[in-house]
């Protein structure tokens, strides 16, 4: 697993969920510290009981998470992540078939 490419998500999720990182942290029973080491890959092998506690408490799901993933497999290193799972989940709501 890219653990830059997952940081990056797992941020751009926070930035979607309108939340405090103090309320993100209530939530999931990971400090902050914790929190912001996944989105600068501080962590060598994230564990998936936090990661998927952190996915729900922003408002999304480990499913679309590891789909999302998968599919960003061929971005740029540059891209925008936030921008991408944006359009991602919304073409993923127009065509379930094809996404998450």
């Amino acid at each position: 697993m890219d653990n830059v490419l997952l940081g990056k998500v797992l941020k751009a999720m926070y930035k979607l969920s309108g939340k405090t990182l103090a309320q993100l942290s209530d939530e999931t029973g990971l400090t902050v510290d914790n929190i912001n080491n996944l989105f600068y890959a501080r962590v060598q092998k994230p564990g998936y009981i936090g990661v998927s506690a952190f996915c729900r408490a922003a408002g999304f799901t480990s499913a679309e998470l590891a789909a999302f993933l998968e599919a960003a497999d061929e971005l740029p290193p540059d891209a925008d992540i936030t921008e991408r799972f944006v359009e991602y989940l919304r073409e993923a709501e127009e065509n379930p078939a094809a996404g998450a």
